[in-house]
């Protein structure tokens, strides 16, 4: 056969496995870290690949002047700061925000896009709570289940929880009592929290089931599921009748990656490794990738860390979010733009159920082209839209769960 297509891989906080720092926190929990691996392709027909390359070299090329990047430097994703996406896209200056306009305005229909999220705790939860997984497996509300337990479990893990989980020396009935004694904790504690009336039927139900677990098994660490992860580059080429066989598929480097590469390499016309430095297409998917999960791992801190810590308080998005400029909610309606022209491509976004913050991220690029026009947007007041998103979001994401 003969190559048709190119597509080019990245990714963003790829920590590689799951561990134990200091036993008192995994090392995803990290200031600079986040408890999501993501995962994107993106991928252009051969024969047009030029247009979308040069177009991006001469974006890249003005770019790097406003930053004092010498023509030898790399324009990388890295480049960007937490800080800078504190309240999404408000909080990117004008240069940034003209720069990923142009960016973003590149990426066609004819663009290929897979985007691949996994909550990282995830690993952890499967690979630990084998019997239980078993058990919600069949059930009718079993993708509820799984999300609820997960989540609880990741916002109310005690350090002594955390240790057992990673010390193979420790009893298995040791993480079955630690976890009955957390739930019965959060019981009592709820009583005196409003808000949280929501978690106590979770606590009460993971008690009913791991009292029945019997396949508990804990590792000092929890290996990356990439074969997941690299699942949806492949169900969205099947999706749109495209062969991997006419597919170059470039990996950004090949650390960590020679196995995948290895076992990907028979699948399509070829899979290599690439120096970003050298490849144009690993970093513009380097670029997109870097905003996407910027944006969701401030709505991850902001909505859900901050629930590790304080449980008394209500957390709901700052208005803050919502204070834009005109160009600033033009982006988001750019990047809503190219998702939605792919609305009816499932495979465009493979995201794991317990990703919380990313769905809450794609309701949000919904919010914003809710709107007739930025004029429209500005009759609501920060606060106002704050609070009318959050709730909706909420009531989406639980449909969301339901029709999984």
């Amino acid at each position: 056969m003969k190559s048709e297509y190119s597509i080019y891989h990245d990714e963003a906080f790829h920590d590689r496995k799951v561990t134990s720092k200091g036993k008192t926190y995994m090392n995803i929990e990290n200031k600079d870290s986040s408890s999501y691996f993501y995962l994107i392709h993106l991928g252009f027909k051969n024969n047009e690949i030029d247009k979308y390359t040069s177009q991006y070299l001469q974006l890249e090329s003005s770019y790097k002047k406003k930053l004092g990047l010498c023509d030898e430097q790399e324009l990388k994703g890295d480049i960007l700061k937490k800080r800078w996406f504190r309240y999404g896209i408000k909080t990117m200056n004008k240069e940034q925000v003209d720069f990923y306009t142009n960016y973003m305005k590149l990426i066609d229909k004819d663009v290929i896009i897979s985007i691949s999220i996994i909550n990282q705790f995830e690993l952890v939860f499967k690979n630990v709570f084998r019997g239980i997984n078993t058990m919600i497996l069949g059930h009718k509300e079993g993708s509820k289940m799984y999300y609820a337990f997960s989540k609880f479990l990741y916002l109310n893990k005690s350090e002594e929880l955390l240790n057992l989980l990673f010390d193979i020396e420790n009893n298995k009935v040791a993480i079955k009592q630690e976890i009955k004694s957390i739930a019965n904790s959060v019981i009592i504690r709820n009583k005196e929290i409003a808000h949280k009336f929501t978690e106590t039927p979770i606590a009460e139900q993971l008690l009913q089931f791991i009292e029945n677990e019997e396949d508990i098994c804990n590792d000092e660490k929890y290996d990356m599921d990439y074969a997941w992860s690299f699942q949806g580059i492949s169900l969205l080429l099947d999706e749109l009748e495209i062969s991997k066989k006419v597919c170059e598929l470039y990996i950004d480097g090949e650390e960590g990656f020679e196995k995948i590469i290895e076992m990907l390499q028979s699948k399509y016309y070829i899979v290599d490794g690439l120096d970003s430095k050298k490849s144009i297409g690993n970093r513009m998917s380097d670029m997109f990738i870097r905003l996407i999960s910027a944006i969701i791992h401030s709505l991850e801190d902001q909505l859900i860390n901050v629930g590790k810590t304080n449980k008394k308080e209500k957390h709901d998005l700052s208005e803050e979010w919502f204070k834009l400029t005109e160009k600033q909610y033009d982006l988001y309606i750019v990047i809503a733009d190219i998702f939605n022209q792919r609305e009816y491509i499932k495979g465009t976004l493979h995201i794991s159920i317990s990703s919380d913050a990313a769905f809450i991220f794609f309701m949000l690029l919904n919010y914003f082209v809710s709107f007739k026009d930025f004029n429209e947007y500005q009759k609501v007041s920060a606060s106002e839209h704050a609070n009318y998103f959050i709730g909706n979001s909420l009531i989406a994401f639980s449909k969301l769960l339901d029709d999984i």
